[in-house]
């Protein structure tokens, strides 16, 4: 059978959520599909789980168990080193699909021979639907439409990709954001994008999954990689000035979250050295964000976040010395942060 779609599933303890997950997989109307589910060395139910869908689609699922947890980044590669079929999609093990899903995808790729196809997914969290690629952006590819995607940036798992389009792409492993710098390059090297403007995908929230439960060292660590990983972007690729600028965006974005993070984190959540910790994302950030406010879409970046950047940029103490200021009031959290940094900032003598 030529396989059209290879569907790749990590999974870590999500015998919870796996059955439910699997159902919509297995009955998908696009029959020439295999379903590639990695165990990243699970402790739960979920071995069991998959060996019985093994044992009932053994021409469909495919399911292999890491003796190492490498992350779901760690998984999807491994997934991606075996999947035969022409395209490929991702979806997480907590979450449910559209039983046309794939078929419609697959159909709208071999359309146009596009290189990415997009679909809207739902958020049952804030019970919101959302489509990121709207139909004036299908089609070829141009710099507007590129500057539009890496802004956005979006799911790895609303979309399918043609095969050869990865074939040099992997994500980072033992990571959170991994499928964001992933998407960025894959936008780059994509020629074609196409939509289904409908809802196929439902995105489940849980507390306990990985990017909801990360002390303010594990956001610190990953965040710094993620930021890493799009300064070497702009150093290895030759992109348009609105290109460099949405990518810029991200790394000031994911920096002004970091800093707001660090401001409402428990102490007992920063085991770093805070002065280091700060100082070292200034010195990473330094040459990108450079003149930052000069960015085409710093209005989209919040006004806490820009008031952090800059006082980081004169010295890191004097975020910390808010932070001591901050921890004093009742409240913690980004609006209470919003409400009384400006403030507090003309007291410590910042940029402000």
């Amino acid at each position: 059978m030529n396989t059209k779609v290879s569907v790749i599933v990590p999974i870590h303890n999500s015998e919870m959520y796996l059955q439910d997950c699997l159902r919509y997989l297995i009955n998908q109307t696009l029959k020439e599909i295999e379903i590639i589910c990695i165990d990243d060395n699970s402790s739960d139910g979920s071995v069991a789980i998959l060996g019985s869908a093994v044992a009932q689609y053994p021409d469909k699922v495919k399911a292999l168990s890491l003796r190492k947890n490498r992350g779901a980044g760690g998984a999807r590669n491994v997934g991606l080193s075996i999947a035969k079929g022409e395209y490929i999609g991702f979806v997480d093990s907590d979450d449910t699909v559209d039983l046309t899903m794939f078929e419609k995808l697959y159909n709208k790729a071999k359309e146009s021979d596009f290189d990415i196809v997009d679909c809207g997914y739902h958020n049952e969290q804030r019970n919101t639907d959302f489509a990121m690629v709207t139909n004036d952006m299908e089609g070829n590819i141009n710099s507007k439409t590129r500057s539009v995607l890496l802004k956005k940036i979006g799911y790895a798992v609303t979309k399918i990709y043609k095969k050869e389009l990865l074939s040099d792409l992997r994500f980072r492993e033992n990571a959170i954001y991994e499928d964001l710098d992933f998407l960025a390059l894959a936008y780059i090297k994509a020629k074609k994008i196409g939509t289904v403007r409908e809802i196929l995908y439902r995105y489940k929230y849980y507390e306990n999954s990985s990017s909801n439960t990360a002390y303010f060292d594990e956001i610190y660590y990953n965040t710094k990689k993620l930021i890493q990983s799009y300064v070497s972007i702009l150093s290895r690729f030759t992109l348009k000035k609105s290109e460099q600028d949405a990518i810029k965006f991200q790394i000031i974005r994911q920096y002004g979250r970091l800093l707001e993070n660090f401001m409402i984190a428990d102490r007992s959540s920063i085991g770093v050295e805070m002065k280091h910790s700060l100082e070292d994302l200034r010195r990473i950030t330094r040459d990108s964000i450079k003149n930052f406010k000069n960015n085409l879409f710093i209005d989209e970046i919040g006004n806490s976040s820009i008031i952090l950047m800059e006082m980081n940029t004169q010295d890191p103490n004097l975020l910390i010395e808010l932070k001591s200021k901050f921890e004093k009031g009742e409240e913690k959290n980004f609006v209470y942060l919003e409400r009384k940094l400006e403030m507090q900032v003309k007291n410590l003598g910042s940029l402000i």
